[in-house]
Formats: C-alpha cells, structure tokens, sequence
C-alpha cells in the first residue's frame, strides 16, 4: 500500500457538497479576475480551506450528516434540473406534459396526433395533440 492509500484511507474524501462548494470557489475566482476586489480573493481562500478540511476530515459521520443536509436542501432544484437536463435529451422524440389533475410531469412520445394519456400517478385519462 503506497503512501497516499495510507493517508487517504479512512478520510471523507469528496461529495456532494464538496464539489458544491468548489463551484462556489471558482464563482469567487472570476468574481475576483473581473473585479480585482480582494473580498473575493479572501472568500474564495476561505472555501478552499473549508473544501480540504471536509475532504480531508476523518470525521466521516459528521460530513456525511453535512452532505445528506445539503442533499436535502438542495432536492427541489436537483429533481428540476434533472427534469430539465431530460427535456432537452428528449426533446426529438418526446414531448413533456404536466396532468391537468395532479401536476405531475408526463412524458409522451411526439408526432402521434390526438392521443388519450393516462397519468400514472393519478390514473385521470385526457386527451392531447401531440
């Protein structure tokens, strides 16, 4: 077992939030190259050392509990760029409806004509052009 196995064995390593709060340091990179405010400078160290002291942390029930907050926080816009993210894959052979019932996201294939859609999660059948 090498050196750096030994070292990072046992530690947290990188999630969720770590990578987060990476985005957040190259955020205040720019911010700084554009600006050359040194608020930006400092914040930006401040998040480099909160990310190597997570990722580093042998503490790994207390960072996984930060994790699993953040996750959680962070669910509605996560579930909404996912949905996002699929409409656009999608965007040739499916069209994205939302149920006049229950509001539900459904996802139909285009170019069928006039077809009756059944939600799955609220059983209301209605008719669309798609």
């Amino acid at each position: 077992m090498g050196f750096l196995q030994r070292f990072f064995y046992g530690r947290n390593g990188n999630d969720h939030l770590n990578t987060a709060i990476f985005v957040v340091v190259l955020i205040f990179m720019a911010l700084q190259l554009v600006t050359g405010l040194a608020i930006f400078m400092y914040i930006y160290y401040i998040c480099i050392a909160v990310y190597f002291y997570r990722a580093l942390s042998r503490n790994i029930s207390k960072r996984q509990s930060e994790n699993a907050w953040f996750m959680s926080k962070t669910s509605g816009i996560r579930k909404e760029a996912k949905l996002i993210r699929n409409r656009f894959k999608d965007r040739k052979t499916y069209k994205y409806l939302k149920c006049p019932n229950c509001k539900k996201h459904l996802r139909v294939p285009r170019g069928k004509g006039n077809i009756k859609i059944r939600c799955s999660h609220c059983h209301l059948e209605f008719f669309k052009k798609v």
